[in-house]
């Protein structure tokens, strides 16, 4: 489903429910069939979404919309079926959910052009299944990324990481490293600390983070 020029989240939620008047929603705002979402070009009262409110929900993207700042899910909530999330091109993105972004079928990250935008989701070592990695035109971005989500990445084949804080730049170079070299065939969980020290001596910001 494609949407365009919503003014707020509750727009939103009218727009969405379904046309059969003898559906029935407990809670109200819950649309357990959506499956793919994009959102648009929406208005100045539209700042988050709340993902509890899509337990289906395989696809997201957002894009286009410059007052947007967060997405929000209740602590410990699992985005059981998603499995690919795109943010481009808002303004004001800054807040992924306190204590992580639990998705354990996600493919598929990108964000590009959220110039507010510091951090990545808390617990990315828990991403396992991601395949592509992309942040673009983020110069603010610094990776939370530890030896953990290193080793964990082992089905990414895709890698796209800008940014000019020295955060971002060590590890954007620790987790070329890291797929290199298991692409290579080395074993992170055992040669993981060697790989990272090996960067260091061709990467001063990661050298200085890794002190």
């Amino acid at each position: 489903m494609e949407i365009w020029k919503l003014e707020n989240s509750e727009s939103l939620y009218e727009a969405i429910m379904p046309r059969n008047p003898c559906s029935t929603l407990t809670p109200r705002y819950h649309y357990p069939p959506l499956q793919s979402l994009k959102l648009w070009y929406c208005g100045s009262s539209f700042r988050s979404l709340h993902m509890d409110l899509f337990p289906n929900l395989k696809t997201l993207k957002i894009e286009s919309n410059d007052y947007f700042e967060a997405i929000s899910v209740s602590d410990g909530k699992s985005l059981e079926e998603l499995t690919f999330l795109s943010i481009h091109n808002c303004d004001s993105f800054v807040f992924f959910p306190n204590g992580g972004l639990i998705a354990p079928k996600v493919s598929d990250l990108e964000f590009t052009n959220c110039p507010k935008l510091k951090w990545l989701p808390e617990k990315m070592s828990s991403l396992s299944t991601l395949k592509s990695l992309r942040i673009r035109y983020c110069p603010l971005i610094e990776c939370r990324l530890d030896k953990r989500s290193f080793e964990s990445f082992y089905l990414l084949v895709y890698l796209s990481l800008d940014g000019n804080a020295p955060g971002a730049v060590a590890n954007r170079v620790a987790l070329e490293a890291c797929v290199q070299a298991r692409n290579e065939g080395r074993d992170l969980a055992r040669e993981g600390n060697e790989i990272i020290r090996e960067a260091c001596k061709w990467s001063p910001e990661l050298s200085v983070l890794e002190r």
